[in-house]
């Protein structure tokens, strides 16, 4: 199942959510937006998302994240001490090196 979290975290009724809304309302936002025949497993991941993006957000807001050219080029400093064949590139996936 797709998270359905986007829609409820772009709605207006959301964007204070940090003060104006409690947890209880964001939950019956979210049960209301799954279908009758949701598993709690459904449900479960959900919430789950639902606290990896406030997480993120904290972060965020914390200064604990760095831009993904910064986490490239660390990547690319360990793979080349680590002397797995790995090498990272800014722009690219991980790789194996021939």
């Amino acid at each position: 199942m797709e998270p359905l979290l986007a829609p409820l975290l772009a709605s207006p009724a959301l964007k204070d959510y940090n003060g104006c809304m409690t947890t209880k309302e964001v939950i019956r936002k979210l049960l209301d937006r799954l279908p009758d025949d949701a598993s709690i497993e459904d449900v479960q991941y959900q919430i789950y998302v639902l606290q990896k993006i406030q997480a993120g957000g904290a972060d965020l807001k914390a200064g604990r994240v760095k831009r993904h050219d910064e986490v490239m080029k660390d990547l690319a400093r360990v793979f080349q001490q680590s002397g797995l064949g790995l090498r990272a590139e800014v722009g690219t996936r991980v790789m194996m090196t021939p």
